[in-house]
C-alpha cells in the first residue's frame, strides 16, 4: 500500500514541540494512532509532515493538539513531490574569496571562475571568469537587429576588448561600485574589469569542491590588471583543497605568503592544520608551527621527481627551472620540457617505463 505525507499548519516555532507531543501520544496510545510518522524539516517553517495511509487517521492523530491550527483543511502533498518534501538539505558550502570554483550550468559550464565576494544571507557569490561573447552578435541584439541563433555554438573564451566593443558602436558605461570602490565598464548589465567578467551567481550554480585548475587555466588568468599585477602570483589559492597527507617528514617546502615568506626548510610532523617545519634559521622557534595553506613543496635544479597529478600525472623527470610554484622537469620518456606546480610532484628515483626499456636495452647491447 501506498503511504501517503500530509502537511500540517503549525503556530510558529511549534514544529519540533509538535512532533516530540505527537511522538508521546503515540507512546501512550501505541497502535490506536493509526500514523507511520511525523517529521519537522528546518527548510519548510511553521509545518511538519505526517506520514499515514489515510486522511483520517491523520485528523485523528493531531485531534486536540494545541500547536496546530483549529478546523484546517488538510491536504496531500502530490505523491510526485514527495520525496522533494523529505531530501536532506547538502551541507552548507564554506566559500571565500579566491577560491577557484567551475561553472555549473549555461554557456560557462566547466569554466573556471574565482570567488571575488560572498554573500552568505543571499546564497550568492560573484565570480570573475573569461568571457565568452560573441560581440557581432551582441552589437546586433543591443541595437535591436534580429540575431540569427548558431545551433549549439558557444563563443570560445576570450577576454574582453572594450575598444573593439565601442568600434562596433557598443555602448559602454564606467561605474564605480559603492561598496568596493572599484571600477567597472558595463555593457548591456553586463560587469566587465582588466577583460574578466564579473558575474554574481547562486551557489548551486558553481562546483566549490575539488576544484583543481589545470597549468594551462591559470595560465590564462595571468593577465596583469590596471595597477600592473599579475594573477599568477595568486597561486596559492590553487592550495585551499589539499587533501589530508599531502606534506610528509622530510618534504622539502617553503613559506609562500606571511612574515616568513620564501622561509624554506623541511617537514618535521604534520598536525591537523599545521605543519612543523626544521629551517637553522636563528632567532626562530625549531620545529617552527606553519599553517599548511601558507606552504608550497619546493625542489631545486638537478632533483629527479614524480607527477602524482594534474594533466602530466604518472611522468617522471629532472627539474631544470624552478619558478616560484611552477617546475620546468625534462621528461624521462619524451625528452621534452614539461611545466607543472611544485605541489603537483614528488621527489622519486622512479624512471618512466618507455624509458627504463630503452635503457634496458642499450645496457644489453653494451654487455653482449
Amino acid at each position: 500500500m501506498l503511504v501517503l505525507i500530509f502537511p500540517i499548519s503549525v503556530v510558529i516555532g511549534g514544529g519540533i514541540t509538535t512532533v516530540v507531543c505527537l511522538m508521546q501520544k503515540f507512546v501512550d496510545r501505541g497502535s490506536d494512532l493509526q500514523i507511520r510518522s511525523v517529521v519537522a524539516l528546518d527548510h519548510f517553517k511553521n509545518y511538519i509532515y505526517v506520514e499515514a495511509d489515510k486522511e483520517a487517521h491523520v485528523k485523528e492523530a493531531i485531534k486536540g493538539m494545541r500547536n496546530i491550527y483549529a478546523n484546517q483543511k488538510i491536504l496531500l502533498v502530490p505523491i510526485r513531490e514527495m520525496t522533494d518534501v523529505l531530501c536532506v538539505e547538502s551541507k552548507a558550502i564554506d566559500l571565500s574569496r579566491d577560491t577557484w570554483v567551475r561553472m555549473k550550468i549555461g554557456t560557462y559550464k566547466g569554466d573556471l571562475a574565482k570567488v571575488v565576494d560572498v554573500d552568505n544571507v543571499r546564497q550568492r557569490v560573484t565570480v570573475k571568469l573569461i568571457p565568452r561573447i560573441d560581440l557581432q552578435a551582441l552589437a546586433s541584439k543591443l541595437d535591436g537587429r534580429e540575431v540569427v541563433k548558431k545551433k549549439a555554438f558557444v563563443p570560445p573564451p576570450r577576454f574582453m576588448n572594450i575598444d573593439e566593443a565601442r568600434e562596433l558602436h557598443i555602448r559602454v558605461e564606467r561605474r564605480r561600485d559603492p561598496m568596493t570602490g572599484d571600477y567597472f565598464e558595463n555593457i548591456g548589465g553586463m560587469l566587465f574589469k582588466d577583460g574578466f567578467m564579473y558575474k554574481a551567481v547562486s551557489l548551486k550554480s558553481i562546483i566549490a569542491q575539488n576544484v583543481t585548475p589545470t597549468f594551462d587555466e591559470l595560465e590564462k588568468f595571468n593577465r596583469p590588471s590596471e595597477n600592473g599585477e599579475a594573477e599568477f602570483g595568486g597561486l596559492s589559492t590553487l592550495f585551499a583543497n589539499r587533501k589530508k597527507g599531502h606534506f610528509m617528514k622530510g618534504d622539502a617546502v617553503i613559506v609562500i605568503k606571511g612574515d616568513l615568506k620564501n622561509l624554506k626548510g623541511w617537514v618535521e610532523k604534520v598536525d591537523e592544520e599545521n605543519v612543523l617545519i626544521r629551517s637553522g634559521m636563528k632567532g626562530l622557534p625549531d620545529p617552527l608551527a606553519v599553517n599548511e595553506k601558507e606552504l608550497c613543496k619546493y625542489f631545486e635544479p638537478g632533483n629527479h621527481v614524480k607527477v602524482v597529478s594534474g594533466t602530466h600525472e604518472g611522468a617522471t623527470g629532472m627539474v631544470v627551472k624552478v619558478d616560484q610554484h611552477v617546475l620546468i622537469i625534462l621528461s624521462d620518456m619524451t625528452k621534452e620540457h614539461v611545466r607543472v606546480f611544485a605541489d603537483h610532484v614528488v621527489e622519486s628515483s622512479e624512471v618512466t617505463t618507455g624509458v627504463t626499456m630503452i635503457l634496458s636495452f642499450w645496457i644489453t647491447l653494451v654487455l653482449e
